[in-house]
């Protein structure tokens, strides 16, 4: 139970997502400063990140603290996902996604500016752009900030850099597998599945090349065991 609950309060406190009606109080007493673990924690070090596998397109019909919750947690993985090159991204939409996440977390053109150093704006970009770049990165990502309207509200700014990588990039909110075809001469036998509401991918695994795409209607039956899976495609 303290595992469980020192999981909680980190989850609450340092990334900011709240299980519907539970307070970090709650878990003060399982995590006090002089408890061993406690001292040993450095949130701005901190790789824990919960992940989830399912994505929902509506979310209108949730009440409001719970969508906050949502969109808190999708930002942190839609961040974290984007820096570690998952999602395949032309140079230009990462820079504007680099500007986005800017915005949203530091607010004013001025802090920025302080804040963005070179070991820093890792954290604003895929690897493959950002390093060994991270002057050019830094100036680039400054100057399409700059560019944006003015926006104070937290939520608002998370939200327009979700949607902007949902509407670059079609692998957003998939779950990826990798997998080794045996079947089709046309794939290489090294590829990811990914897996969203759009339907199932194929994806190159260094370049991240979408190979093929089925939608849900395309696929006629599929199965499974322990250590494979099928799926029959055809026009139904």
């Amino acid at each position: 139970s303290r595992i469980i609950a020192k999981a909680m309060y980190l989850l609450e406190k340092y990334i900011g997502v709240c299980i519907a009606n539970i307070k970090t109080r709650k878990f003060d007493s399982y995590f006090q400063q002089g408890d061993r673990v406690s001292r040993e924690i450095d949130p701005n070090k901190a790789q824990f990140l919960f992940k989830r596998k399912l994505f929902l397109d509506d979310l209108r019909a949730l009440p409001q603290d719970i969508k906050n919750n949502v969109q808190n947690f999708d930002y942190i993985q839609a961040v974290r996902d984007v820096v570690h090159d998952i999602y395949p991204l032309q140079e230009h939409d990462a820079v504007m996604l680099g500007a986005l996440q800017l915005r949203a977390e530091f607010g004013s053109l001025e802090n920025m500016e302080k804040m963005l150093k070179n070991d820093i704006v890792k954290r604003f970009g895929p690897k493959m752009y950002v390093e060994g770049n991270e002057r050019e990165w830094k100036n680039a990502v400054l100057r399409t900030v700059s560019s944006l309207p003015l926006e104070t509200d937290l939520a608002t700014c998370r939200n327009d850099y979700i949607d902007f990588l949902h509407s670059r990039c079609a692998l957003y909110g998939s779950w990826f597998f990798y997998v080794e075809q045996k079947v089709d001469p046309r794939l290489p036998h090294e590829m990811f599945v990914a897996i969203n509401t759009s339907g199932v991918y194929f994806i190159q695994v260094k370049t991240k090349e979408r190979l093929l795409h089925l939608q849900f209607t395309e696929i006629c039956s599929w199965g499974y065991s322990s250590s494979s899976f099928s799926l029959v495609t055809g026009n139904m």
